[in-house]
């Protein structure tokens, strides 16, 4: 069940660079195994604790504005990502490359995450006033963020040997 309050509206930031997911509250995940590692990050010279690792389910928006008033179908979808890391003192919450093992993701005019299977789109990606690449997910506004103070141009995350 994801979090509540501020903790929903940390972004997901959609990271190419980035070769693990990462969640900032356990709320998150649907499953969970404790882990004790460290992530980097090109953002920080700090290390990151990392605390477990599981699969989470976020509900992200399918059509928005007028489209979705008339759309009679659903206007959210589900995106599953396993072996997130849970990295609470993280900037933000990753969605890293390995999500295209079962989700295309488009970035350029039109920003969609499309799962392979089917070839449907079934997510938006947004700009966050950062200018990143975020997932909108259920209930979110297009355009907005939850991400305070200076915002890096550019974050990703690298875990595993050499970290």
């Amino acid at each position: 069940m994801p979090p509540s309050g501020a903790a929903y509206n940390i972004d997901w930031l959609w990271s190419f660079d980035s070769n693990v997911h990462v969640a900032t509250d356990r709320e998150w995940f649907t499953d969970f195994t404790p882990l004790t590692s460290q992530i980097s990050s090109t953002h920080s010279s700090t290390l990151f604790a990392v605390e477990g690792v599981g699969s989470v389910e976020i509900e992200v928006r399918r059509v928005i504005g007028n489209a979705a008033k008339r759309n009679v179908g659903p206007k959210n979808s589900k995106v599953v990502l396993r072996n997130v890391l849970f990295v609470p003192g993280f900037i933000c919450n990753v969605m890293g490359n390995p999500v295209r093992e079962d989700y295309d993701i488009s970035i350029g005019a039109e920003r969609w995450i499309m799962d392979k299977k089917t070839g449907r789109g079934i997510g938006m990606l947004d700009k966050n006033p950062a200018g990143l690449v975020k997932v909108l997910l259920k209930g979110q506004a297009k355009g907005g963020t939850g991400l305070k103070g200076d915002v890096p141009e550019r974050i990703d995350v690298k875990w595993g040997p050499g970290t």
